[in-house]
């Protein structure tokens, strides 16, 4: 249902849909054996690739940066703290890092810190469990991907547009021409305090700021 309330009769509802399903499996599997199976991290290969077909809007140099800037830091806090993130945890961000782009992919990793965080200090504060024991990560990712492929391009606008209304800056409505990464010639407005911060929303899009 909430595939297809974000993208209507089109054949990203179904994708995503797909993916969401695949993201469920991989929670269920997770909290009850503490592992991401291979087979499901391979299987959400085929629908990030159409994915990534369908919203060509997210340059290519943007989903490979995605690939890295989550995993590789849970890699390298592995490193220094060994098995504070499994393997899988860093094989499911690698991969939907490619779909997401690196803005969405750091929005997602947030929220799964964030979800994951409040939850392991419940099971703390109520001792329910031990100070050194281990939890499933993946089903907190796997919320966080989700809320990125669906409304992460909004929830970065809301947290820019805050971010500014706290400058005290007033806002206008800006007609503005842009160009996309397939240099596609596109014109709209939109609301902004000055043509920097325009500048900023868009490029959140992958599109440039050409005039207004």
């Amino acid at each position: 249902m909430l595939c297809f309330y974000r993208y209507g009769f089109t054949w990203m509802t179904l994708v995503s849909f797909v993916l969401a399903m695949i993201l469920l499996t991989i929670t269920m599997i997770d909290f009850d054996t503490m592992t991401i199976p291979n087979g499901l991290v391979i299987a959400l290969v085929a629908p990030v690739i159409v994915c990534a077909v369908l919203e060509p809007q997210i340059s290519i140099s943007s989903r490979v940066i995605g690939m890295a800037s989550v995993s590789g830091f849970m890699l390298l806090m592995t490193l220094a703290i060994p098995d504070c993130f499994g393997g899988g945890d860093m094989k499911l961000m690698f991969v939907c890092g490619f779909m997401l782009g690196w803005i969405n992919t750091l929005l997602a990793g947030f929220i799964g810190l964030l979800a994951g965080g409040i939850y392991a200090s419940y099971l703390m504060v109520t001792k329910k469990s031990k100070e050194q024991s281990h939890m499933a990560f993946g089903p907190y990712l796997c919320l966080g991907i989700f809320i990125a492929l669906l409304y992460g391009n909004e929830i970065i606008r809301v947290y820019l547009s805050f971010l500014i209304y706290k400058w005290g800056r007033e806002m206008a409505i800006y007609k503005y021409v842009a160009r996309d990464i397939n240099a596609k010639k596109i014109t709209g407005k939109t609301e902004a305090r000055d043509e920097h911060e325009l500048s900023q929303l868009l490029r959140v899009k992958d599109m440039y700021l050409i005039s207004t």
